[in-house]
């Protein structure tokens, strides 16, 4: 017993490893860093570092020469600046890191409560309601449905009894003054004098509008989706780390697997005539023009597409000959 004990203990430490592993990985790291229009693999990224130190290096090396006419003097003047660039560089990058990485871990998992109460039945949301109000040290907590997924709450806080609305409305249908009206109607009918109104959208300007001119005896706090969600997240019913790092790592595969896509399309076999043609039809037109350089280096880079999708097609075509599978062996001891 002991020792099934300490396996899945060593199973458990291999399983949180890992997901600290992945999580501070460079491939979650890029994501981090990555924005909306930026559409670069990690290697072409590594690629345009490199590239970009390189004439940064070759910059500073040159200024220095001139200045210096001392190529050891210059060069280790280059190196020691480039150094302490890279050094300025990293401590940049990392802070740029944390904030994407708490900023994008934040949304993500906004994302996933959000997809999850929307689907949540109208007694599962009730329950999920009902445990924020608790976690949130309301007390004497007593419900009932006003209509599909609208339910009114009656509840206690700091010995002060008030009434909450919790509206499940979609993105695009924000919550009316009419609604509000009908909410302060509850609150005299109830004999109470506060309220709360919590939607899973948001309210519309003539609502925030009429919350402020409100005047007399009775109060409404307005919660739209955005501080909804700080509450969850406060009160600690976010998803867990390996929750939204196995969504991540589903964001990232997604997005290499369209990457492929737009390779695969630029290096299919149908496009090898049209590079070759090009490079041909380009070389050729070089020799009557004036810009004979830029011609001659799309050209080349025409014939270099065409022999790289050649070599490509060339190995698929072998990988998928030599991977043939034996469908009666694969289900053998299935």
């Amino acid at each position: 017993m002991k020792n099934i004990n300490a396996f899945f203990q060593f199973l458990t430490g291999q399983v949180r490893g890992y997901s600290k592993s992945r999580s501070s990985s460079r491939r979650f790291k890029a994501y981090y860093l990555d924005t909306k229009n930026d559409t670069k693999g990690v290697g072409a990224k590594i690629i345009d570092y490199f590239l970009g130190r390189m004439l940064i290096f070759v910059g500073i090396f040159s200024v220095l020469f001139i200045e210096f006419r001392n190529i050891y003097i210059a060069l280790m003047a280059s190196i020691i600046i480039l150094t302490l660039m890279h050094i300025m560089s990293i401590e940049i990058r990392n802070k740029k890191i944390e904030k994407g990485r708490v900023k994008k871990r934040r949304y993500i998992a906004s994302q996933k409560v959000y997809k999850e109460i929307m689907n949540k039945t109208q007694e599962e949301l009730k329950n999920y309601v009902t445990e924020l109000l608790v976690k949130m040290n309301f007390s004497n907590l007593s419900f009932s449905y006003i209509q599909n997924k609208a339910i009114l709450y009656s509840a206690n806080l700091n010995n002060e009894k008030l009434n909450i609305l919790f509206l499940s409305y979609k993105n695009d249908l924000d919550v009316e003054v009419k609604d509000i009206k009908e909410m302060i109607q509850s609150l005299v009918k109830n004999e109470v004098k506060k309220g709360i109104v919590i939607t899973t959208s948001d309210f519309t300007k003539d609502c925030y509008t009429f919350i402020e001119q409100l005047t007399g005896k009775y109060k409404l706090m307005l919660v739209n989706k955005d501080t909804f969600l700080k509450l969850i997240e406060k009160n600690g019913m976010f998803p867990k780390d390996e929750e939204i790092d196995e969504l991540i790592e589903n964001k990232i595969s997604k997005k290499e697997r369209k990457l492929k896509e737009y390779k695969d399309i630029a290096l299919s076999p149908n496009k090898i005539k049209s590079y070759l043609f090009l490079f041909g039809y380009l070389f050729l037109a070089s020799f009557y023009v004036p810009f004979r350089t830029y011609y001659m280096g799309v050209a080349v880079f025409a014939l270099i597409m065409g022999l790289v999708s050649m070599t490509l097609t060339t190995i698929k075509r072998k990988n998928e000959h030599d991977e043939t599978v034996n469908m009666d062996y694969l289900f053998k001891n299935f």
